[in-house]
């Protein structure tokens, strides 16, 4: 993963701009010159312990975060760590697996529900819902019944 990664930056052009880490977490991450962090292709929990762990190196920094599950607990953990969600959004693959982004920055956020944590207070209140992601709600609140 960490060489087709490496690979597509450097066909595409961007690999002046984009510097591609193999890490344990955040733990091989001191590069001062970081603006914007991504973690995804894991769980929620997994990425909130990833944060906690180096949470004095997210100052000043953009997340992108897109947990295979357990988003939810990304949220909570934004807020604990004074993020502001500023976006979220909603793929869907081939397979009807759904892929969930978050997008924060440093700064207080509104106060949330816990509807708004498990659902995604930004995803809802998007102005334009595309039939994805209207399914998506959906499915999120049929699998919050049970």
């Amino acid at each position: 993963m960490y060489i087709d990664s490496l690979n597509i930056l450097v066909i595409n052009g961007f690999d002046k701009n984009i510097k591609v880490v193999l890490s344990d977490g955040l733990k091989n991450i001191n590069d001062k010159d970081v603006t914007t962090i991504s973690i995804a292709g894991m769980g929620g929990i997994l990425i909130s312990d990833i944060l906690k762990g180096k949470k004095k190196y997210l100052k000043g920094k953009r997340l992108i975060l897109s947990p295979h599950r357990d988003s939810d607990i990304v949220r909570k953990t934004l807020h604990e760590l004074n993020f502001k969600i500023v976006d979220e959004d909603v793929l869907q693959d081939k397979n009807d697996k759904y892929y969930t982004f978050i997008i924060a920055v440093e700064g207080t956020d509104s106060v949330y529900s816990s509807n708004d944590y498990k659902l995604g207070k930004k995803l809802i209140n998007k102005k334009y819902k595309d039939d994805e992601l209207i399914k998506f709600l959906n499915h999120l609140i049929n699998k919050n019944k049970n």
